[in-house]
């Protein structure tokens, strides 16, 4: 049987793979960048690497064994995450280091959780940098396959941690449309087509909403009061926040374009947005 190594395993998406490999019996590896990390892991294998794969040596050998690797490794989209490093060290230094390691150990496919909107090279910078990621893996491996989701649930708890802060806002008109996914749901696609799959997929949740919509459901939960933000204003803040910090500039760029963008994709997955945001006790968020 195939054993797969999965690349950012105690990340939200990363984690319900793992979950979905271990409940098959699947033999698998995880990689995690710390003890904390690793510790959410060891409940589901005993066979768990703790290395920074910013650095080439420490994950030497990672591969060994392994016949396929995913990797939804990346750096918190999160406004209140301070990860250490940016898109370019944890996004694509990261992923670089491991795909030169997967062809070292002869690996014969990789799979790799990017984000809509990637195809190209682009001034948002996260976009940018994943398609960098993408060609390098193109150029490297003749069997891969790379999932591009409109966005995560879990990526949208911003919206209840600022909620809970009494104000909401929502950047352009609120028009614009997605079908975002829930993480347990893309994480079933991704396996399967873990084996096999098409070069490029796109990939939405099971219901399209406006903006506005979603930011109403996620008021509706938090009591706080919506307000719109003209886009041009935060086309001209976010430079000035990143002379204090780059990290957060990029961050709130991202938030920007895909609140005032149509991210519409194929879709999969039966868990909704509501259903997601019910379920989640905002005593539980900062």
């Amino acid at each position: 049987m195939d054993k797969i190594l999965i690349v950012g395993a105690a990340g939200s998406l990363g984690l319900e793979v793992v979950k979905k490999l271990a409940a098959s019996d699947v033999p698998f590896r995880a990689l995690a960048s710390n003890p904390d990390s690793a510790e959410k892991l060891k409940p589901y294998t005993a066979d768990v690497w703790i290395a920074d794969a910013r650095d080439p040596n420490a994950i030497r050998g990672l591969c060994d064994g392994i016949n396929i690797v995913f990797s939804s490794l990346g750096k918190s989209v999160s406004l209140f995450t301070s990860d250490e490093g940016n898109y370019d060290e944890i996004d694509y230094d990261c992923n670089r280091n491991v795909i030169a390691e997967s062809c070292n150990a002869h690996v014969r496919r990789f799979v790799y959780c990017s984000i809509k909107g990637s195809d190209s090279a682009t001034e948002l910078k996260l976009a940018d940098v994943h398609h960098k990621v993408q060609e390098l893996l193109a150029k490297s491996f003749e069997d891969y396959t790379i999932i591009k989701p409109t966005g995560f649930f879990s990526g949208l708890n911003d919206l209840l941690i600022i909620g809970k802060r009494g104000l909401l806002l929502l950047p352009g008109s609120g028009n614009y449309k997605t079908n975002s996914i829930h993480q347990e749901d893309l994480a079933q696609v991704v396996i399967d087509h873990l084996y096999t799959g098409p070069k490029k997929m796109d990939v939405g949740g099971p219901e399209i909403h406006t903006r506005d919509e979603m930011t109403k459901i996620v008021q509706k939960k938090t009591k706080a009061r919506l307000l719109h933000v003209p886009e041009w204003t935060m086309r001209l803040g976010i430079p000035l926040i990143g002379i204090i910090s780059k990290s957060l500039a990029h961050n709130l760029d991202y938030f920007r374009h895909v609140t005032t963008t149509d991210m519409v994709a194929p879709k999969y997955g039966h868990i909704t947005f509501q259903e997601y945001v019910d379920s989640i006790d905002l005593n539980d968020l900062p």
